[in-house]
């Protein structure tokens, strides 16, 4: 007879350990995806030629702040990256 209990427990900490690492991954990839946004902003002059785009990009950075609100690397980050723009299409 199978011990339930303790095939159970085994399943739990695999996935576990496995959704960890996939939360992980994700986060990084949401952290890059912001980071390429930002060294776009970076790179534009302060003049857009297409201003009507610019949701475009601060919806990706929106996007990782809804999904992951409670990483503070996240959330610094894309807070920056933000200000960064406004303070670039703004000045």
């Amino acid at each position: 007879m199978i011990n339930f209990a303790r095939h159970y427990s085994r399943k739990k900490i695999i996935f576990d350990t496995i959704y960890q690492e996939l939360y992980g991954l994700d986060i990084m990839h949401k952290f890059n995806w912001i980071r390429l946004i930002a060294r776009m902003f970076e790179a534009m002059a302060g003049n857009f030629a297409y201003s009507s785009d610019i949701h475009l990009f601060l919806n990706v950075i929106n996007g990782s702040l809804a999904l992951y609100a409670e990483e503070a690397g996240i959330l610094r980050y894309s807070m920056a990256v933000i200000i960064n723009a406004a303070h670039q299409v703004t000045g």
